[in-house]
Order: C-alpha cells, then structure tokens, then sequence
C-alpha cells in the first residue's frame, strides 16, 4: 500500500483539523445564535404571559371595581328610594292627622250648632207655650168680663133666677176665676150660643148637673 509523506499526511490533518475546527466554531455560534434565540424567544413569551397575567388582573381588578359602583349604586338607589317612601308615610300620616283634626272640629262646630238649635226650639217652643197659656188667660178673663157683665144686665133686668143672691154669684164667680188660674184650663163653651148670656145659663146648667 502506497503511503503519503509524512509532510503531507500532517499539512492534510492540519487541514481538517482547521476545517473541523471552524465547521465546530460554526456549529457552536449556530448553537450559540439558536440558543440566544431561543433565550430571547422564552423571555418574550414569559413577557406575554406575565403581560396576559397583568392585563387579567387588570381586567378583575376592574370588574371588581365595575361591580362595586354597581352595588353602590344599587344600594344607594334602595336607601334613596327608602327616605322618599318614608317622606311620603310621614307627609300622609300628617295630612291623616290634619284631615283628623278638621273632621273633629266640624263634628264639635255641628254638635255646638245642634246643641244651640235644640236650646233654640225649646225655648221657642216653650215661649210659643207661654204665650198660648198667656192668651188662652186673656181669653177666660175676657169671657168671665162678659159673663159678669151679662149677668149684671140681667140682673138689673130681671131675668136672673132669685135664688142666686148677688154676694152668692160673686163668690161663684171668684172662685171660678181661681180655679181657672191655678189650673191653666179652658172652658170650652159651644159655639152655638148665640149671646153670652146663653152662655152663661149652659154653663150654669152644666154645674148644676
């Protein structure tokens, strides 16, 4: 077998040792190029997810915010709605109690107004009493005058029955004139006598009887 020299055995290993060499000089940078890629590409996605982490938290955070305003706002709108259901209890029970109060004085003012109109028709009923009894009176004096006067006419004339003396008719008369005034009673004398001396003799007939 033919060998080469040993100069040119050693040029070539030098040569492949050199070209080794660089293929892992290259190899290595390519290493090292994909690593620092890689590197940078992990850190970029740690940077995503840290960012996709921060935007969630941002995110809660906010709606945690979001539903906090909404149950202050609720709340709110319940104490609101609250105060405004109890201003209009308070301004009802106050206008029940002016309307209470009004009722109630209208009820004293009519039953002071009855109570004046009751007293009134009394006592004009009682006056309307008064004054008939006052008339009913001047009427029996008036028709006693007359039966005296009639009975004195006839007397002079005559015509009165001599078993009655004159001190005897005036005792009846008087006494008939107290009686009427302690009794306040009417004698009814018909209509149908035509002078008061007939009258007189009906009613003498009466007693009589």
């Amino acid at each position: 077998m033919n060998r080469l020299p040993e100069g040119l055995t050693a040029a070539l290993c030098r040569t492949v040792l050199e070209n080794l060499q660089m293929v892992f000089a290259d190899l290595a940078e390519e290493a090292q190029v994909k690593q620092q890629a890689m590197k940078m590409t992990m850190e970029k996605l740690m940077e995503d997810i840290r960012a996709l982490e921060a935007s969630k938290e941002t995110q809660k955070e906010e709606r945690q915010r979001e539903r906090e305003k909404l149950v202050a706002a609720a709340e709110a709108a319940r104490l609101a709605e609250r105060e405004e259901i109890q201003n209009n209890l308070s301004k009802m029970a106050s206008q029940l109690k002016s309307i209470t109060e009004e009722k109630e004085k209208q009820r004293e003012k009519c039953f002071a107004i009855e109570k004046e109109k009751t007293w009134t028709l009394f006592l004009l009923e009682k006056k309307k009493e008064e004054d008939y009894e006052k008339m009913m009176t001047r009427e029996r004096i008036i028709k006693d005058a007359a039966n005296w006067e009639c009975i004195t006419r006839e007397r002079e004339n005559g015509t009165l029955p001599m078993v009655l003396t004159t001190a005897a008719l005036k005792q009846r008369l008087l006494m008939e004139l107290k009686e009427h005034a302690e009794k306040w009673t009417v004698v009814n004398v018909t209509t149908d006598y035509a002078t008061p001396c007939l009258a007189v003799d009906a009613l003498n007939n009466t007693e009589g009887h």
